[in-house]
Formats: structure tokens, sequence, C-alpha cells
């Protein structure tokens, strides 16, 4: 690539890989969000790409894959500047790296898990609390994606569900806040007081934890969302579930995606007597 020698990012100083992987100031920002602080350090203080490497290598796998994923997310960053585009909000950035590392790790330790761990199953919840199942569908190419959920009594029996498209997403952690926050809507509607909502997105979880996420994108979405779980329940939390008890929420994500802009679809159980009493709204 021909270039004149300056930081495609900053403009001002020497790029060279050291300047534009651990010394940049926003990049500081991204491997101290990702709480690798430490390891930026210890790789900064390397003289040679080799050495790089070999630190890296002797890092923990999840650690070295997020330091990994970090570093290839960063180029693109870089080379996104480089080809006249926005640079990235940092928080949006660190849940793509975050996501991405996720995923790889768990791709790696796929087959042992089906060998070692038990198919965890969906639970009931308490006979006084209903449980509120979402997921998100996002599609990279096109940001487009869809939302769902199910929310379920203390006998396992479907009280309502919806499912519905969604576009121009930055992400997948988009779709995710705006599945949860359509079954706590629905839930609010019905007039649900004691609520468990599930999701099987970690990052999520994260994100209703502190405000990490304030100033992104969608930060209003997830500031709405914890809103809801403060005022409009008596009692409202939030856990993880696995893949393998939110397949509902996930098939009907799935079926949102595929539905035309604006013609969400609905499910009353309470009235069909199960889960067939299909509606558009």
């Amino acid at each position: 690539m021909e270039g004149n020698g300056e930081c495609v990012l900053c403009s001002w100083l020497t790029e060279d890989g050291g300047h534009l992987f651990f010394k940049y100031k926003y990049v500081r920002e991204v491997w101290e969000g990702l709480q690798l602080e430490e390891q930026r350090r210890e790789l900064e203080r390397c003289c040679t790409s080799g050495e790089v490497i070999q630190q890296i290598l002797k890092l923990k796998e999840d650690i070295q894959l997020k330091v990994i994923v970090l570093l290839w997310q960063w180029w693109i960053e870089r080379n996104r500047v480089r080809e006249g585009d926005k640079r990235r909000n940092i928080h949006d950035l660190m849940y793509v790296i975050m996501k991405n590392a996720e995923e790889f790790l768990r791709l790696g330790s796929t087959r042992e898990e089906k060998v070692n761990k038990p198919l965890q199953r969906w639970c009931k919840p308490p006979s006084d609390t209903v449980k509120i199942n979402s997921d998100g569908a996002f599609l990279v190419e096109t940001g487009e994606g869809g939302w769902g959920y199910v929310i379920r009594d203390g006998d396992g029996d479907v009280l309502c569900a919806g499912a519905g498209n969604l576009t121009r997403l930055k992400d997948a952690l988009q779709s995710e806040v705006r599945a949860c926050l359509h079954g706590a809507k629905a839930a609010a509607e019905h007039g649900m007081g004691r609520v468990i909502m599930e999701t099987d997105s970690s990052v999520l979880i994260q994100a209703m934890k502190d405000n990490s996420y304030r100033l992104s994108m969608f930060g209003g979405d997830i500031l709405e969302l914890k809103s809801f779980m403060r005022e409009d329940f008596i009692s409202c939390t939030m856990a993880f579930a696995p893949r393998s008890c939110n397949r509902v929420a996930h098939a009907l994500a799935a079926l949102g995606r595929r539905c035309l802009p604006e013609a969400d679809l609905a499910w009353n159980g309470s009235l069909c007597g199960g889960f067939g009493g299909q509606r558009h709204c």
C-alpha cells in the first residue's frame, strides 16, 4: 500500500505496529474497556512482531482470543477509516470484539461440551411468576434481523408470544435488546406483575448490569428496558439461559426475520388454548 507514513487514525504520528495497536489513545481505551490493560502493557514492551506473537501464545485461551480479535478488529477499523468511513463508537467496537471472541471460544469447545455436559432444559418459573424468553436474529450482510419472545406461566403453558422484523441494525446486541423490550411490553400490557426474563445473550446480561453501553447508538433501548424492569413490574429479574433452553424464542426470532416490516405476529395462548391463535398487529 502506498502511504506517506502518517498514522491513518490520528494523522500526525508515524504509523507503526506499536503505535497503531498499543499506544494510540483510542485503542488504549478499547484495551482498558475489555480489561486487557495488563496484556497491552506487556505487548507494548515487545520490540518485534515475533515477540508480540510469542507473548500472545503464552496467554490463557479466553484472554488470548480476546487479544487476537481485538488486533483483528482494530486493523479492520484502521482500514475503514482509510477508505473514508467514520470510526465506530468505542463501546460498539468492544461489543463486537467480545461477541466474536465468545463465538470462537464456543466453536472450539462445542464437541467437548456435547460429550461432557448433559443437555440443559427449560425450567418452569414459580407459580406466581411468569417467564419471558426472548431472542434476536441478525444478518451482518444486510443489517436486517428479527425478534421473538414467548411468555409462559408456572405450569409451562404459553400465555402469549410474538415475533417481528427488524431493519437497520448495527449489530446482534441491538436485536437482543429489542426482543427483550417487546417481551417486557407484552407482559406489562397483560398486567403481569412478577417476571423472570431469560436471554441467551451473555453480553446483554452484562450490559444490563452496568452503564457501559449508555453512550452507544442503542443505549436508549437499554435504558428503556431497565426502566420497564424497574417501574412496570412488582418484581423483575434477568437471567442467562443457554440456547437449549431458549429454542422457542430462537425459532420465533427466525420467523420474525422473514416477516414484512411493520407486520408483527402475535399469539394469545389464553384465547386459543394453545399456541396457534395467530393474529397480525
